[in-house]
């Protein structure tokens, strides 16, 4: 059973949520728009990570790619 979360806490992970989704928003009207992507280059079992690595700036040598087309 899962226990429940305290609301100060429920209310900071439903904001964490919403700002995460309205990033996501705005990289797919980028794609939509520009018709550029972020994309991960790297290990896969580290894949379920990479949704979150997308949102970090990217260094000389990331693993996050650039695609345009």
């Amino acid at each position: 059973m899962i226990p429940a979360m305290s609301t100060p806490v429920s209310i900071a992970v439903g904001i964490f949520l919403m700002v995460l989704g309205c990033s996501f928003f705005y990289k797919a009207i980028i794609a939509t728009v520009k018709g550029r992507v972020d994309y991960w280059a790297g290990f896969l079992p580290f894949t379920l990570m990479s949704v979150f690595v997308l949102h970090l700036p990217k260094g000389k040598n990331s693993l996050v790619k650039t695609s345009e087309g």
